[in-house]
């Protein structure tokens, strides 16, 4: 008979888990009445709710495409008509509350119940795991494109000669993408140690493709077990997270470092009280330097705590949950556009049933939301779970796994009047397709290149979203001639200005009430371009560098990276631009 390590798993966690409740609950009972903080000025809309067949009790948060809608799972519900039953969905949400389920995961070959978030990786595409399934499959890694194509790249299966899992099972974190372009994640158990028994749970390094590139087992006691939270990418190169137990200690959790080397190093092993218990959430990065996460239990009401952490292992409790403030966060913060960390309780609250908080760098935290629902029939949410996303227009999106009108989750947005995403991200000169950045802070990129007769010149801005409308462009030197929204890049505006015939001088090209197709609006969005010809490296004077860089190459075709030494801009570097640059030797931009 095969056996099922995964459900092994899953059942030991919830019993623990459920252990931990009832205690919770009984202290929750007695502190709600305790005095809070609250945010007079945050707005909260419901804006789906679950009703099975699109999904139900959703665990995990939402992530934001680039087209602007949001993508999550749900680890039951959908099509029941269909055999075997859907267990759990894959769906997309406009930021106006428009649901579409996109695929329904039936337990054969496509795995069941996804526990995870989304990602999208840099090629567009979603990826994903499901925990389970059944035929000998105990978790999958999944790619989905976002008009719903669902591709399974790899399974985790059970080997019965040896009763392991080698690469692991049951994948309940959110993967993430590494800077080789290579996915990560962990499993909550399965892997296979040296001597052939099984590991506790495993981190694993795979292609887009589907290629298993190496499977790193955890091992328990002073080591890390049950993997459950997504890794997060530091500066340093390595990977930090949390790990459900062990640590040393009492087995309360750890924190950890995964380096690139596969090795793995317990930064802080948990205590419980007052430490904090079961770190399920994951870490963020603050501006610091320093990581910041919540603990589901421990603290001085075993309600949970945050804290701080370096990444050499310096811990810091910032606070405790006691039930008034939230009690038992599970997901991950986030850093908002204000600098604060914003993240979720399951329970807790004015109406015990969770929170939306905010976490300042120094440890101070308020409760931005409330959770309101009472009974079937109400819209609002209950028992947040996941994580939160900020979105372009600035409002916090997430979900809660109880409530909304069917008492089966919904989807919320919670608008604390945060600033938006929708910015301008970078800038270019192009000529001939060969282009010149513009930073958007600091000493503006400079444009040595002739504009020819008709002083010609285009700019090219780059948006973080699609464009909608520009209502007006106006330049400090020279005409607009034209200017649009790119047919085939809709997040790139395109100005084409004549007769700049100002040198040695800024050009600053700015737009005004700029709309995305989100309906965000800018009020204006501008560019400096600093124009001097014959600056051919750029240092803002013309000296004998600018010189010898040109006739270096004399002769030569432009391509990019000659394309300075044109200054000309007529696509071969000769004797016209050695004398244009003699004649602007010792010109300089203010």
């Amino acid at each position: 008979m095969k056996k099922s390590i995964h459900q092994t798993t899953l059942t030991t966690t919830a019993a623990r888990a459920a252990r931990h409740l009832t205690i919770a609950a009984f202290l929750i009972a007695i502190t709600v009445a305790v005095p809070r903080l609250a945010c007079a000025e945050a707005v909260e809309t419901t804006l789906a709710s679950f009703n099975g067949d699109n999904g139900s009790y959703p665990t995990t948060g939402l992530v934001l495409a680039s087209d602007g809608n949001f993508y999550g799972t749900t680890p039951s519900g959908g099509s029941t008509t269909v055999n075997p039953p859907t267990r759990g969905v894959a769906y997309r949400i406009t930021p106006s509350g428009t649901l579409t389920p996109l695929v329904g995961f039936t337990g054969a070959v496509t795995g069941e119940q996804p526990l995870a978030a989304l990602i999208q990786g840099s090629d567009g595409n979603l990826y994903g795991t499901t925990a389970g399934g059944f035929d000998s499959l105990y978790g999958t890694v999944f790619k989905l494109t976002l008009d719903g194509t669902l591709t399974t790249l790899f399974v985790f299966t059970y080997d019965s000669t040896t009763d392991t899992f080698p690469d692991g099972n049951a994948p309940e974190a959110a993967l993430v993408e590494g800077p080789d372009g290579n996915l990560y994640g962990t499993t909550a158990g399965g892997g296979r140690q040296n001597g052939g028994s099984s590991a506790l749970g495993t981190i694993f390094k795979m292609s887009p493709a589907g290629d298993l590139l190496g499977s790193f087992p955890v091992y328990g006691f002073a080591d890390i077990s049950i993997p459950n939270a997504p890794l997060l990418l530091g500066p340093d190169g390595a990977f930090y997270s949390t790990a459900y137990q062990s640590g040393g200690g009492l087995g309360s959790g750890a924190v950890y470092q995964f380096s690139a080397a596969g090795v793995v190093t317990v930064l802080h092993g948990f205590n419980d009280t007052p430490d904090g218990n079961v770190p399920n959430g994951g870490l963020v990065l603050g501006s610091d330097g320093n990581f910041y996460g919540t603990t589901q239990f421990g603290g001085t009401s075993h309600l949970g705590t945050a804290y701080r952490i370096s990444p050499e292992g310096t811990y810091e409790e910032l606070l405790s949950f006691d039930g008034s403030n939230g009690a038992q966060p599970l997901g991950q913060m986030i850093k908002a556009t204000d600098g604060n960390f914003y993240g979720t309780t399951v329970g807790g609250g004015s109406y015990s049933q969770g929170t939306v908080f905010q976490l300042t760098p120094a440890g101070a935290l308020t409760t931005v939301y409330d959770f309101t629902y009472s009974q079937s029939g109400d819209t609002d949410g209950a028992q947040p779970k996941g994580t939160l996303v900020q979105g372009a227009d600035g409002r916090l999106y997430g979900t809660s796994q109880d409530g909304g009108l069917y008492n089966m989750g919904a989807v919320f947005a919670l608008d604390l009047g945060l600033p938006g995403t929708f910015t301008l991200t970078s800038a270019a000169s192009i000529k001939h397709g060969l282009a010149i950045d513009l930073p958007l802070t600091g000493t503006p990129g400079v444009e040595d290149r002739s504009g020819g007769q008709q002083g010609t010149y285009s700019i090219t801005m780059t948006f973080s979203n699609n464009l909608a409308s520009v209502a007006s462009v106006t330049s400090s030197c020279g005409t607009v001639a034209r200017s649009g929204i790119s047919n085939t890049n809709p997040d790139q505006f395109t100005v084409r200005l004549v007769g700049v015939t100002c040198n040695a001088e800024d050009v600053t090209v700015t737009l005004s009430n700029v709309q995305d197709d989100q309906s965000n609006t800018l009020a204006s969005a501008s560019v400096t371009m600093g124009l001097l010809l014959g600056d051919v490296d750029g240092d803002g004077i013309i000296t004998k560098a600018d010189l010898s860089l040109v006739k270096a190459d004399l002769g030569q075709k432009t391509d990019g990276t000659n394309f300075r030494e044109d200054v000309d801009a007529n696509g071969t570097i000769n004797s016209a631009d050695v004398k244009a640059v003699k004649r602007q030797k010792g010109t300089f931009l203010p």
